[in-house]
């Protein structure tokens, strides 16, 4: 997996319809990797969500997760799925999608960073980062907090939340190996320049 740029594909952003446009134009950018999030949709819009985001993300040759939910993702044939706190376990994840999945976990300390290193996580998403407006209750994890979190796991980690252009560069600093977006991507005038623009910054800011 090249972890630099995550792209979330997120039903609150991007309707069915625009998917295949939007995820081709995130892909010509430098987004190299995908995660569906549809948070409030029945199992069925759901499923059909998943379904197009998967197929858009094939089309344009990268590899894709679905949020949450392991099930949406083995009937669709996604890579993995990443999982909050609140989520199935990542060692039941693992049993139901097997050894070769991606499962990624959400992390904000050390202690979290080890249990899901333990249980078989394959990367952890660590924030926010910054202030963001998808999860505005969260408070932004301290530089400390964060380099507590790399010294505690092998794992690659994935910086999430607030993330933006003039912002992945000191994402990168901070030792993360990719950074994920949502906002900053999907509500920019040009998708594929947003990404673009964040994988240089970020490319530019790794020690």
């Amino acid at each position: 997996m090249d972890w630099t740029l995550l792209i979330i594909v997120d039903a609150a952003f991007l309707p069915v319809e625009t998917i295949e446009t939007n995820v081709a134009a995130a892909a010509r950018g430098g987004a190299t990797w995908l995660q569906i999030r549809a948070k409030g949709l029945a199992s069925g819009p759901l499923f059909r969500y998943v379904r197009e985001a998967g197929r858009s993300a094939r089309a344009a040759g990268i590899p894709f997760l679905v949020n949450d939910r392991a099930d949406a993702a083995a009937l669709a044939g996604a890579r993995g799925v990443h999982l909050g706190r609140e989520d199935l376990p990542v060692a039941e994840a693992r049993r139901l999608l097997g050894p070769e999945a991606v499962i990624g976990a959400t992390v904000r300390d050390a202690g979290d960073a080890r249990r899901a290193e333990r249980e078989g996580a394959t990367y952890l998403g660590v924030g926010p980062q910054f202030r963001t407006e998808t999860k505005p209750e969260l408070i932004p994890l301290t530089k400390e907090r964060i380099g507590e979190i790399r010294g505690a796991t092998r794992l690659p980690l994935v910086g999430i939340g607030g993330i933006r252009p003039g912002r992945a560069a000191e994402v990168a600093a901070r030792g993360m190996d990719g950074m994920a977006a949502v906002s900053a991507v999907w509500r920019a005038p040009d998708p594929e320049e947003a990404a673009r623009r964040l994988v240089r910054e970020f490319n530019g800011g790794m020690v």
